[in-house]
């Protein structure tokens, strides 16, 4: 995700693909949290908004950096903060202590993960079995952990110890588990169960394809507010993530929803 409260710098004029991908993380995400302030009788929202998480998290393990600045830990410090006024649940924590997480540990799991078929294969159900438990932590687990090894294979598999067979085979198996840990842990029935599987399946073929690239030609194309917009969403995502929280939670609060109230938050529900 984008820094917090500081202008990104020397980055291109043009659209890039990192601002498209991070957009339709932006938008299924908010339809998901939508869904999940607002409207949860609707599940269909939130089947909807399983997809977004994985764009996160192979972003991350594609990344060559392991940013982790300050801008990071504010987010991640403000919105526990929000959760203790407006209340909700403090556990587990914000997809941003996940993405914290995520970057200290990632290097040394991935050389260990990706020496040869066999480390694969544990570091696969290992860290399949640590889901469940490390839910009550911070938010999706240790199955974020299996879709950035994704992310990371992908942007280093020429210098890897495993096939690109093995790889795939990796990558098929980590958007299953999510897959199915969604399903089991939304209670998700019929309809829902085949639009979270559909979107979830479409958002990996995007992430499977994804390539860093500039797009000039469809910049020119577009209208300008329309490729500011996408900017916006793709460079400034952590802001519009962490900002949007607190006002959803403010409002939540405001009108008295199941859960919220000032001061009334539980350490976990």
């Amino acid at each position: 995700m984008s820094r917090i409260f500081f202008p990104a710098k020397n980055l291109p004029s043009n659209l890039t693909s990192y601002d498209l991908l991070k957009a339709l993380g932006i938008f299924l995400m908010v339809i998901d949290h939508v869904g999940f302030y607002f409207l949860p009788d609707h599940d269909w929202l939130r089947a909807v908004g399983r997809a977004s998480m994985p764009i996160w998290c192979f972003l991350i393990g594609y990344a060559k950096s392991r940013d982790l600045s300050r801008p990071l830990w504010i987010g991640a410090g403000l919105l526990i903060a929000a959760a203790f006024v407006f209340g909700g649940q403090i556990f587990p924590l914000s997809m941003l202590v996940t993405i914290i997480i995520i970057r200290l540990v990632l290097d040394k799991i991935a050389r260990f993960a990706f020496k040869n078929w066999e480390m694969m294969i544990y570091t696969a159900f290992s860290l399949t079995m640590l889901n469940f438990p490390t839910l009550f932590l911070f938010e999706y687990g240790t199955v974020a952990l299996l879709i950035a090894l994704s992310g990371y294979f992908l942007r280093n598999r020429a210098n890897l110890g495993v096939s690109n067979r093995a790889g795939l085979v990796f990558m098929v198996y980590t958007i299953f588990i999510y897959t199915l840990s969604d399903i089991l842990i939304f209670n998700f029935e019929g309809g829902e169960v085949r639009i979270a599987a559909f979107a979830i399946g479409v958002v990996s073929l995007l992430l499977y394809h994804f390539r860093p690239a500039e797009l000039p030609e469809l910049t020119q194309k577009l209208p300008n507010a329309v490729v500011r917009g996408f900017q916006f969403l793709g460079r400034y995502s952590l802001e519009i993530y962490v900002f949007h929280l607190i006002l959803f939670r403010a409002a939540a609060c405001v009108l008295g929803l199941a859960g919220h109230g000032w001061g009334e938050w539980a350490w976990i529900r």
